[in-house]
């Protein structure tokens, strides 16, 4: 199948969770890029926004509003962050069932920053970033793996704040998990036709 081809039956819902249904500048400033950057590839999109005191809940409700959808896949986006834009083309021609972005968690690393001291640089902060994933391999091995396949790599946990994933991924944990199907609360809706497609694949929980 052509780039062309691929792009055509490509259907992408666009998720936004938000605790209070606000975003950050930057974020928007990606948003915008992110749409003309899929009207230039040709490829259609939904563009949709949840509000919410649980994030994952917003999640898991996104989740069955795309799966009620058309639409092919899904990007979950974060309001707080951006640069996205920039991996959109790699998410949909890497051809997954889920893959993601990372970015830096919201900490600094003091003892780095002390140990090159004041005034602190860019290259300070590129060394004291650490990323929210957990690696399933050695990093040598991480490095040769993303320079043969495009910049993408294996990793055990991987963050939601820029996650792309297929209708198809959905469809085989509602079959492997029926156990997380819920109906929904008070709260959530009234007899919506996606009612039947909440499951809670985003519960909070801490890995050891």
């Amino acid at each position: 199948m052509s780039k062309q081809q691929q792009l055509q039956n490509i259907n992408v819902f666009i998720g936004i969770p938000t605790y209070d249904g606000n975003v950050h500048f930057k974020f928007t400033l990606s948003l915008i890029n992110l749409i003309e950057k899929l009207k230039k590839m040709g490829v259609s999109f939904t563009l949709s926004h949840n509000m919410g005191s649980l994030v994952n809940r917003c999640r898991n409700q996104l989740v069955s509003i795309f799966m009620a959808s058309k639409c092919t896949h899904m990007l979950f986006l974060d309001s707080d962050i951006y640069g996205f834009e920039n991996s959109i083309e790699k998410f949909i021609y890497a051809d997954k069932d889920l893959v993601g972005g990372i970015y830096p968690i919201k900490q600094h690393n003091y003892n780095v920053i002390n140990k090159y001291g004041l005034p602190v640089t860019r290259e300070t902060l590129s060394k004291e970033l650490s990323f929210n994933i957990n690696l399933c391999q050695s990093y040598h091995d991480m490095k040769r793996q993303a320079k043969n396949d495009n910049g993408i790599v294996e990793i055990r946990h991987l963050p939601g704040g820029c996650l792309f994933f297929s209708r198809k991924m959905i469809e085989q944990l509602a079959v492997q998990y029926p156990d997380r199907q819920y109906f929904a609360c008070s709260n959530e809706s009234t007899m919506r036709e996606s009612d039947k497609y909440l499951y809670d694949f985003f519960a909070s929980f801490i890995i050891n």
